[in-house]
């Protein structure tokens, strides 16, 4: 009498039947949290994701990948410590998979309306100024601001003998 079982394949069936006999016994059954607890749940896992969504809009992509991975591994490793040993049944999945569509959505939103401000930058001023300030302005957007900036300078004005009557004849 051998059974296939998640954790192993081909066990002896007597161990499945000992196992769930055990079970009976003992009053150890897989249950579902309380309605308290699934709303407290829930509260976390919608605070996790407004969390995730102001690093990946405030940081970079790979400081919002690291925070999405460790949410993640965190998350699982809270649900198995907490939740499974406890005899409980919670689907994490929906949450995981949100977790990294969040990820992947603010990310790409992120990165096109960048590419499509950089490109207005660039469309705008490419005519006006040379590459090097036009490059200056894209990687340093906040220091576009209107009205220019105050500095001391020193400017000298000289004049080359007999330039004027060169210029005149060309």
């Amino acid at each position: 009498d051998v059974r296939n079982t998640p954790k192993q394949v081909n066990l002896a069936g007597v161990e499945v039947h000992a196992t769930i006999l055990d079970q009976f016994l003992n009053n150890k059954f897989f249950g579902e949290l309380s309605d308290y607890s699934l709303f407290t749940l829930m509260i976390l896992k919608s605070l996790i994701l407004l969390i995730l969504s102001y690093i990946i809009f405030k940081f970079t992509a790979i400081s919002a990948l690291i925070s999405t991975v460790l949410i993640v591994f965190s998350y699982i490793w809270w649900d198995y410590n907490y939740i499974f040993l406890a005899n409980k049944i919670v689907f994490q999945t929906p949450f995981l998979i949100s977790v990294i569509l969040t990820y992947l959505s603010l990310n790409s939103y992120k990165f096109f309306t960048e590419e499509k401000e950089k490109q207005f930058i660039k469309n705008t001023f490419k005519s006006y100024v040379s590459r090097d300030v036009v490059q200056q302005m894209l990687d340093d957007p906040e220091a576009i601001k209107l009205g220019g900036e105050n500095k001391f300078i020193s400017v000298m004005f000289t004049d080359i003998v007999g330039f004027s009557s060169v210029s005149e004849d060309l």
